[in-house]
């Protein structure tokens, strides 16, 4: 009995130990817990039988309730622990909730395998006690550990700011003018106190031509954000004007990038901004001011911004694809044919492709040019109509292209090319492949320098789109690819 006894007791320390870190999840909680009593019962139970505990009490029924009660205090006093987690409150109390738990169920079978009815008893009675006594004091602890996190601090930080701000911008008096309110006119304000500056200037007399005015000088920045704001209300010859200025604005900003000191995140984000507002109006008005675009889209490239201006980016290419003439040919479309371009200028530079006579022998024409690759891609969605001799010219282009991309890696140190080049000359030589037939040993050679390039230069999603050419060069000679098939 009393083998059984330790066995049982051991079984309820290990779960106990287990039980200490107070960081897992309600239903594993309560399910060791569970266990955890389970085993303290019969160990005691076992205990009992072995005549252990007989000093405590002549009557076997007293012992057992003691046992079942002592038990029962113990695990739902612990459990109450338990629930409240030692991870949402205050570090300096966690090491309290560690120690609780480690020591009362230490005590609780000390007293039992020391045969002390003392320990015992306080153990179990002191069990519900310190429940009780955590279950009442976590939720202040709790929102003392919630308002300590970094995130509450900087939003509480920042909601005070906030409130400094409107405070500030309630206390200018009516007769200011706008150049004071300029000052809460930018994208990094908060959203409610920018609505409130913008319906002020609003509100003020002739603000459209004060405005304007202040297009020219210190407050160019913000007068421009602040006309953005409302470029649904402003005149044509207002708009225009606040598109010469963005461009104005975008070369000042480089200059200032390059020679400092650089120019602040909030005049960046404000002509951004700015910009995309004015853009957002029309096409035509994107053709119209083009040349402020190509400046903002400069500006941005330059300084490697972080904000996204993936617009400016569109609209930079709508405006490159529309100023191509019907009468330039099939060359300064090429640019748009990759598989990473927007479809909307992919589908209409093909379409004009396809119209223009003998399009497939200016392509082929093209693959010695500057433009090959270009050409490449365009003539691998037509492979299906080629000449068995027209794409194993392809093909030679294709092993061409990989071959100098690798050695300009090379020469350069390892400055890879992009990451849409690479892309594209996999998606070309993959349809040419598929009708390819026979395959000449050439064409293993043109493969394996292809594969190479990628494995070295592509992103994993591309190296994983080549593996099909793997299979194809494992069951050719390896010696004749050129190349290392696994």
């Amino acid at each position: 009995m009393q083998t059984l006894a330790i066995v049982f007791f051991c079984g309820a320390a290990v779960l106990s130990a287990v039980l200490v870190p107070n960081n897992m999840a309600m239903i594993p909680i309560v399910v060791l817990s569970i266990a955890r009593a389970i085993a303290l019962a019969l160990a005691l139970l076992f205990w009992v039988a072995s005549g252990r505990l007989d000093a405590w009490s002549p009557s076997r029924l007293v012992l057992f309730l003691m046992i079942v009660l002592g038990t029962a205090a113990l695990a739902g006093g612990c459990l109450l622990v338990q629930i409240a987690r030692e991870d949402a409150v205050p570090t300096r109390y966690r090491i309290l909730y560690r120690v609780v738990l480690a020591l009362l169920p230490l005590c609780f079978m000390g007293g039992a395998l020391l045969s002390s009815r003392k320990l015992f008893l306080i153990a179990a009675a002191m069990a519900p006690v310190a429940g009780i006594l955590v279950i009442s004091t976590w939720k202040d602890l709790n929102k003392e550990y919630v308002d300590n996190l970094p995130h509450v601090i900087a939003g509480r930080k920042h909601a005070e700011l906030v409130a400094a701000k409107t405070l500030k911008f309630e206390s200018i008096p009516e007769t200011a003018g706008l150049e004071p309110l300029l000052e809460f006119a930018s994208p990094a304000e908060d959203y409610t106190l920018k609505e409130k500056t913008i319906a002020r200037i609003e509100q003020t007399p002739e603000w459209i031509a004060q405005l304007s005015a202040m297009l020219e000088g210190s407050h160019r920045v913000p007068a421009l954000y602040a006309l953005g704001q409302r470029v649904d209300r402003l005149p044509d010859a207002v708009v225009d004007r606040c598109w010469t200025t963005a461009g104005l604005i975008a070369a000042d900003l480089t200059r200032r990038f390059n020679e400092g000191p650089a120019p602040a995140e909030s005049e960046e984000e404000s002509l951004l901004r700015s910009v995309e507002k004015l853009g957002d109006q029309s096409a035509p008005m994107r053709a119209r001011h083009w040349k402020e675009i190509v400046a903002v889209h400069q500006h941005f490239l330059a300084v490697h911004s972080p904000l996204n201006t993936v617009f400016v980016d569109s609209w930079v290419r709508e405006s490159q694809f529309q100023r191509i003439p019907e009468s330039a040919g099939i060359e300064p479309l090429l640019d748009f044919t990759g598989i990473g371009e927007d479809s909307r200028f992919r589908n209409a530079a093909l379409a004009r492709i396809d119209k223009t006579p003998d399009s497939t022998a200016i392509l082929a024409k093209a693959l010695d040019g500057p433009h090959r690759l270009g050409a490449l891609i365009v003539l691998s969605n037509r492979a299906e109509q080629l000449t068995g001799e027209a794409r194993e010219r392809c093909m030679r282009t294709a092993g061409l292209i990989a071959k100098d991309m690798t050695k300009s890696m090379e020469q350069s140190g390892g400055a890879k090319p992009t990451a849409e080049e690479v892309r594209n000359l996999q998606a070309a030589v993959r349809s040419i492949w598929i009708t390819l037939n026979p395959v000449q040993d050439r064409d293993l050679i043109d493969l394996a320098s292809i594969r190479e390039l990628v494995r070295i230069a592509a992103a994993d999603w591309d190296k994983a789109n080549i593996a099909w050419a793997d299979g194809v060069l494992a069951a050719s000679n390896p010696a004749r690819s050129g190349g290392n098939p696994r």
